[in-house]
């Protein structure tokens, strides 16, 4: 038996890229409403903001923009075995990027980097645009990646390149440009005012939206010139199995006994 299932890329982006946006608008609604009520907000409105809060670590949001990492890990996973299978060029490096944006799937739930912005806060007193100082570890790593990772995207196909390209600018441009900026604000209000929200959620947003044009990037390299994604399961039919019977045992010739003459 054979399911053929086909997806339509521009159809499944366009849906991804409604639910970011009214995520990132649910919350910053939400925290303006609950500026608004002030110290009338219901426990439950309270409760409400805070699970559609895209700041905040035990969301919605944040679960969506895990789940969309992990989506990018598994097609560069895809990608990468079918390269090496096929043994051909960059397949390390698709697996590598696997590798990263698998990492980036459990940091965005699990708040790895949060966990070492203390430390590196205490032992290099940042402040202003470094205070979240995560992004000083970050920067440098960054700058490696593309150092390491120029000559493979130079090679990819056209629009896959320009795709890439873009989807990199609004990603980082978001973790690293507008979190400093966010970084900035905490310094000055710690992280309370609702100008620090909008920052936040401008950043995140931003996040999202780059890794969705990196998975209809993806899409596209797999699909091709096709407008759609089409995947094959095949699955083996089930036979009915015999019961089997003892066969009927009929001596050979050199299995019978041989009367020798004395």
């Amino acid at each position: 038996m054979k399911i053929n299932i086909s997806f339509s890329i521009g159809n499944i982006t366009r849906v991804l890229i409604l639910i970011a946006f009214y995520l990132a608008v649910q919350s910053i609604t939400g925290r303006y409403v609950e500026d608004y009520a002030g110290d009338t907000a219901s426990p439950l409105l309270s409760d409400v903001v805070r699970l559609f809060n895209i700041n905040r670590e035990s969301s919605v949001p944040t679960w969506y923009a895990s789940s969309l990492l992990l989506v990018c890990a598994v097609f560069l996973g895809l990608i990468a075995w079918n390269k090496y299978v096929n043994r051909e060029a960059y397949h390390r490096h698709w697996m590598g990027l696997a590798c990263i944006f698998l990492y980036l799937s459990v940091d965005e739930g699990a708040t790895i980097h949060e966990i070492l912005t203390e430390p590196l806060q205490a032992s290099l007193g940042t402040g202003g645009p470094l205070f979240f100082a995560w992004v000083v570890v970050a920067i440098p790593l960054v700058l490696l990646f593309v150092l390491a990772y120029f000559r493979f995207w130079w090679n990819l196909p056209s629009r896959i390149r320009t795709l890439f390209f873009l989807a990199g600018m609004i990603y980082v441009g978001g973790a690293l440009g507008i979190e400093m900026i966010g970084a900035n604000q905490w310094y000055h209000d710690g992280g309370t005012s609702l100008l620090y929200s909008t920052i936040g959620t401008l950043e995140e947003f931003c996040e999202m939206m780059g890794v969705i044009t990196l998975i209809y990037a993806l899409w596209v390299y797999l699909a091709g010139s096709a407008n759609t994604l089409q995947i094959s399961i095949r699955a083996a039919a089930s036979v009915p199995v015999r019961e089997e019977t003892a066969p009927d045992y009929t001596p050979a010739r050199e299995d019978r006994p041989v009367l020798l003459d004395h």
